[in-house]
């Protein structure tokens, strides 16, 4: 019996120019059918946005035929608890008020060029007016609220359940 008709598995890239090759993103989909497995794509998009426009006509095909698909990324879904609260959100649905603020603070272009230093060093002088708990900029971004490097520990947790429970993941508040 299977789980799943189809397996997405993403290797998302945080570079900010286009890339195909090492350190950039990557998908595979393999498809099941008729007790068979096959690799219906792989794929190095140059961009973030040149990804997700080939990935979502893919993932709606799917649904459009009632395929179920299991769609795995190599980033962090959520931060650990406390998260929301220190930013200031209430009421509500406090992960869709999270993902609301980033949605409408973070810029990425059609080139990969983003923002993601800017906004960390907002939401870090939001949340502790300190170096915490985002960090790990390049020098050149390094500003009061931004630091290359850990330098404190943040009052929030530094992992999620999940990361808890898996030695040596990096930490989402590393960038």
């Amino acid at each position: 019996m299977r789980l799943f008709d189809a397996y997405l598995i993403i290797d998302w890239s945080a570079n900010s120019t286009p890339k195909t090759g090492k350190d950039s993103i990557w998908y595979c989909l393999l498809e099941r059918n008729n007790g068979e497995t096959r690799i219906a794509a792989v794929e190095n998009p140059r961009t973030r946005q040149q990804a997700s426009n080939d990935l979502q006509p893919l993932l709606v095909d799917h649904v459009r035929q009632n395929f179920s698909v299991l769609v795995g990324c190599d980033f962090a879904y959520g931060y650990p608890h406390g998260f929301a609260k220190a930013l200031g959100l209430s009421g509500g649905s406090l992960w869709q008020g999270t993902w609301n603020l980033l949605h409408d603070l973070i810029k990425d272009d059609a080139n990969n060029r983003n923002n993601r230093f800017e906004i960390a060093a907002q939401l870090n002088c939001r949340i502790s007016n300190a170096l915490v708990p985002f960090w790990g900029c390049p020098t050149r971004a390094a500003t009061t609220h931004l630091s290359p490097c850990k330098t404190q520990q943040a009052r929030l947790p530094e992992f999620r359940i999940a990361e808890q429970r898996q030695p040596g993941v990096h930490s989402v508040w590393k960038l």
